[in-house]
């Protein structure tokens, strides 16, 4: 990890939310809500140990879970409550440095945003996934035209909607955020939540931490 003391050079970072900066996966806590915590855990495990996300998978677990417009904002509080400890600090001195923070998720954007909101990450700098409600606030719908619900989407928002004005960095758990380590300069996978060894094999630095205080102490 040494090789990132350089972390300087560095105009744009980007982070996973869930298993990242929050140790929760904002879906199976949905699931745990409704009683379908099982089946939808399964299938987020395998999406994460992969790149098979696809949109009838991602449409199958919000079916499962039919999430209400207050479980969503029960999970944004979540994200809060279980934030990864060192997150706050490494936004908040990131920022203060004048670098470009990004959050890049497969989670819901209603969920996410209040949780960006807590960190100072600009809302129009949080890429997730939108999801609708019917008038009484139960579960619509989501976009499945956004990237992120399917295959390789992280890789696409990162070519087509974020400009990289110098060397970028992005920290993940999942495969989805390791194949996008040919777009960014430097992809670090994180272990410190959920470790797989897929992504660390991937990883040109990996940190196995508990939380983001390594990565904080290196900068």
């Amino acid at each position: 990890m040494k090789n990132l003391g350089i972390w300087k050079d560095y105009t744009t970072f980007v982070f996973d939310c869930d298993s990242t900066l929050s140790k929760i996966e904002g879906i199976d806590e949905l699931a745990r809500m409704n009683g379908v915590f099982d089946k939808v855990a399964e299938m987020t495990n395998q999406a994460m140990n992969s790149s098979s996300l696809t949109t009838g998978i991602y449409e199958k677990r919000l079916e499962l879970t039919k999430p209400t417009k207050q479980q969503i904002q029960e999970v944004g509080k979540l994200y809060i409550e279980e934030i990864t400890k060192g997150t706050k600090q490494l936004i908040e001195f990131l920022l203060k440095s004048d670098k470009e923070v990004f959050i890049l998720s497969g989670g819901l954007l209603e969920a996410i945003f209040p949780f960006s909101d807590f960190l100072g990450i600009k809302r129009e700098n949080v890429f997730a996934v939108p999801i609708y409600f019917n008038e009484d606030g139960t579960y619509k719908t989501f976009d499945k035209n956004c990237p992120l619900a399917k295959k390789n989407g992280k890789t696409k928002i990162l070519q087509e909607r974020i400009l990289f004005s110098g060397k970028s960095l992005l920290i993940g758990d999942g495969m989805s955020d390791a194949e996008t380590k040919n777009i960014v300069t430097t992809f670090v996978g994180f272990g410190g939540v959920v470790k797989r060894e897929k992504v660390k094999a991937v990883s040109e630095f990996y940190l196995e931490s508990e939380d983001l205080s390594d990565f904080l102490t290196l900068a």
